[in-house]
């Protein structure tokens, strides 16, 4: 009787194992990054899911070398309605000085893109409150 138990608990616990909730994977993306009509030298790009809109998904990171970023499968975006933050520098690390720091810039990826470009002005840069 003692078996029958221990393989029903082992059988519970091996089921439950695989619940939970269940999220989106992200969509690899690439594209350019433009700052006054310029590629931008060195930047880091945050894609983050607009929840307010719906969007239930996984955050995207890239990194921008001259004008260019491509996030890996390992950081790559939910696409949809995202909230982007852009960080332009005028050169690579380590040497470098932060030109804009874009927040909170509100954009439609549509689901199925493999690329989108971010043309960047001073007009999105947003001051931050203290």
């Amino acid at each position: 009787m003692k078996c029958v138990w221990w393989a029903v608990a082992v059988g519970a616990v091996a089921a439950l194992a695989g619940c939970g909730p269940t999220y989106p994977t992200g969509t690899p993306l690439k594209g350019t990054l433009t700052y006054e009509g310029n590629p931008v030298a060195y930047g880091l790009i945050n894609i983050a899911p607009d929840t307010m809109k719906g969007n239930k998904g996984v955050f995207g990171v890239a990194e921008v070398r001259d004008g260019e970023y491509q996030t890996s499968p390992d950081y790559a975006p939910t696409l949809g309605p995202v909230i982007v933050s852009v960080q332009v520098y005028d050169s690579p690390p380590p040497n470098n000085k932060m030109i804009a720091n874009i927040m909170e810039y509100p954009v439609e990826i549509p689901p199925g893109s493999a690329s989108w470009d971010f043309k960047m002005t001073a007009k999105h840069v947003k001051t931050i409150k203290q």
